[in-house]
């Protein structure tokens, strides 16, 4: 630059400089020094010298973004992410034509996105997630056509999505979860017509309305769609499964679809790895083709109307699964037992959780002859069985493997059944990594064994409307990381050791403790 041009940047990136706190930042060396500007901290400059980049992310900038910015004509990159800036988008930003990357996410900036922003022909990606801008998202983005990343999530944007920003030729990744969007902006045929280079797609958590149409089956590049928690309706259409190819992620949970789940999902096989569709109004039995998903990590289908027995079948087919969530639907049968020389299971399982729905039988032993799809997790941490019709006592052993000391169970929720007979000792001494163990809501009875201070880390213990007979053992006393315990509606006939009461002491950390008053004089509620 010739020396006034040099000047010129040298008192722009000063005004910057001073704007958002330079003084206080973590890295400031050089500023206002007599070195070439070219040498400060976070700024960099092509081969004329020019200022082409300012890299301030992380860096405690507060104040607000100037609109000298605008002055810096040879900007390619801005990046002042995670800061605390506060104010407005200048308008200034427009004339910066060839600036590729802007991106100051993770601040306290508000107002609209100035229709000027369109002009920066050259902008590549746009980051203004985790600010407080509102309004909605400017006409002007349809000239952006070398547009290829965008956030713009968790703001408060409003307004309905303009299909010319799907559309536009070069976008790969559309991230706009947590905002106010709303609109039947996916009902039409036309919405996705020139996306085909879209990877990434975020409408999450807005409040979208309409049905999707089919024609999404044509972004054969999708690897992630997340449409959840909006207000769509309408079905799920068998094109998606046929054409997404490459989708890895399917998030279109707490929406209203209905309908049941198309076979074609089968076509997903070779790169699903997530697939949530909670909380909609789906019905009908899961099709069995869903076991050719091999690849699936994650399965939630829970809230929704899925009916039939052939949910274990399909899930001991998957053996990639980590996390399966079938809650709150009308599943019936039983949990099955397995040929002991099985290589099926879902061997990588960690969370399952099956409560509110009708599901009857026993719950498998481990021990037994015949191996329960739940004694082929050994990694399985919760399970929750709670709110359905099963019988039967408990047994020692639900999960792990059998030449184990303990299991791997950290959350077990069998309330809310019709379970019976004893809880052993054993059960409490294989069991001690639990966190969380409710019993509640059964037939079950004898005395609770002194066993149960094995679980030193439970925080959360529910064995009321039971049929408990005896003393509470003094033991329980040493469950120092206990929290809740709900020991009420049984037939203990002793009163409650000293041991449990100083458990909640002057109660500073809000313990609960429920019990009978007339034989608890420590307890919280009665």
């Amino acid at each position: 630059p010739t020396d006034i041009q040099a000047l010129i940047q040298r008192y722009v990136i000063m005004v910057l400089y001073y704007s958002m706190g330079g003084e206080d930042w973590v890295f400031n060396t050089g500023f206002g020094g007599g070195n070439d500007v070219c040498m400060w901290y976070g700024v960099s400059c092509n081969l004329e010298g020019d200022v082409a980049i300012l890299d301030w992310g992380y860096n405690i900038l507060t104040g607000v973004l100037p609109s000298e910015v605008g002055s810096l004509q040879a900007l390619k990159v801005i990046l002042l992410h995670y800061n605390y800036i506060r104010g407005t988008i200048p308008s200034s930003i427009g004339s910066l034509t060839g600036l590729r990357h802007f991106h100051f996410g993770g601040n306290m900036m508000g107002g609209t996105i100035p229709e000027a922003l369109g002009d920066c022909a050259s902008l590549s990606s746009l980051g203004a997630e985790n600010n407080l801008l509102e309004g909605s998202i400017p006409l002007s983005f349809q000239k952006l056509v070398n547009l290829e990343r965008v956030n713009l999530s968790n703001n408060t944007l409003v307004g309905s999505l303009p299909s010319d920003i799907i559309s536009l030729p070069s976008l790969t990744e559309l991230l706009l979860h947590s905002n106010k969007f709303v609109g039947a902006s996916l009902s039409s045929s036309k919405t996705f017509n020139n996306a085909t280079n879209l990877i990434s797609l975020d409408l999450s958590r807005n409040q979208f309305t309409g049905t999707i149409t089919p024609m999404l089956g044509q972004l054969k590049q999708l690897k992630s769609l997340l449409l959840n928690d909006n207000n769509f309706s309408g079905v799920i259409h068998p094109e998606w499964g046929y054409y997404l190819s490459n989708i890895r992620d399917v998030n279109l949970g707490g929406n209203m679809l209905e309908g049941s789940l198309p076979d074609s999902i089968q076509y997903w096989r070779q790169s699903l790895k997530r697939l949530s569709v909670r909380n909609n109004l789906l019905t009908g039995t899961v099709p069995g083709e869903l076991q050719k998903l091999t690849r699936l990590v994650e399965l939630r289908l829970d809230g929704n109307i899925f009916i039939g027995s052939n949910i274990f079948k399909i899930l001991s087919s998957l053996p990639k699964l980590q996390v399966v969530t079938l809650y709150a639907n009308t599943f019936t049968g039983s949990i099955p037992s397995l040929p002991q020389n099985s290589v099926d299971g879902m061997v990588n399982l960690e969370e399952l959780w099956l409560n509110d729905n009708l599901f009857t039988g026993l719950i498998p032993s481990l021990s037994g002859e015949m191996p329960s799809v739940l004694s082929l997790s050994p990694m399985l941490k919760k399970l929750s069985l709670s709110h359905n019709f099963l019988t039967g006592t408990i047994p020692p052993r639900i999960v792990g493997q059998n030449n184990a000391t303990t299991t791997p169970l950290q959350y077990l929720l069998l309330d809310h059944n019709r379970l019976s007979g004893t809880v052993s000792g054993k059960f409490y001494a294989l069991n001690s990594n639990l966190r969380r163990l409710q019993l509640n809501s059964n037939s079950l009875e004898g005395t609770i064994s002194p066993s149960v201070s094995s679980l030193s880390d439970l925080q959360q213990f529910r064995i009321d409307n039971n049929k408990f007979t005896g003393a509470l053992p003094s033991s329980l006393g040493l469950l120092t990381s206990l929290n809740y315990f709900n020991f009420s509606k049984n037939r203990f006939q002793e009163d409650v050791p000293r041991e449990i009461c100083q458990l909640v002491g002057d109660n500073e950390d809000g313990k609960i403790l429920v019990g009978v008053c007339h034989t608890c004089y420590c307890c919280t509620n009665c």
